[in-house]
């Protein structure tokens, strides 16, 4: 019983929507016999729940309310000419877009992180994509592979 009058108010609402169970039912009409304080709790919630219903019976939408609500919602923003911001809006909903975008973002993060550390000074061949830097100065990416006898390196940008 204990706990029913500490939750008095949800149990009182779940009791005037149908939401308790035959057990809990019971169980709070007995404390509602018991306890005054939490029996005017419940007189008070059944008033203004009658009340409630009685005051908005009548301001009660008509049934075609909501449909023309929506209607007219749809017609004030018209997807007949979307301007960039509702092409950006939409590539936003793409899973490719969102995961390069968050790339970006981490990438934005790290190069900060190093700018205000001061660690500017990059090692590009322990990078993670190291095989995307460039090559080093008077090299291309030709002239750094290996043949595969004898022969010299072909050197392409002489």
């Amino acid at each position: 019983m204990v706990i029913i009058h500490e939750n008095i108010n949800e149990y009182l609402a779940a009791d005037l929507h149908g939401e308790l169970s035959e057990a809990e039912r019971e169980e709070l009409r007995t404390h509602l016999m018991e306890c005054a304080e939490c029996r005017g709790h419940y007189k008070e919630e059944q008033l203004t729940h009658r009340v409630l219903q009685t005051t908005l019976e009548s301001a009660k939408p008509t049934l075609g309310f909501e449909q023309r609500m929506v209607a007219s919602f749809r017609n004030r923003v018209s997807n007949k000419n979307p301007r960039l911001s509702g092409f950006l809006v939409n590539a936003l909903r793409l899973r490719l877009i969102q995961a390069i975008g968050v790339a970006v973002v981490f990438f934005a993060l790290v190069q900060m992180g190093r700018v205000l550390t001061g660690d500017t000074a990059l090692n590009q061949s322990q990078t993670p994509l190291a095989f995307l830097a460039a090559p080093s100065s008077g090299s291309s990416y030709l002239t750094q592979v290996q043949p595969a006898g004898n022969e010299p390196a072909p050197r392409w940008n002489e």
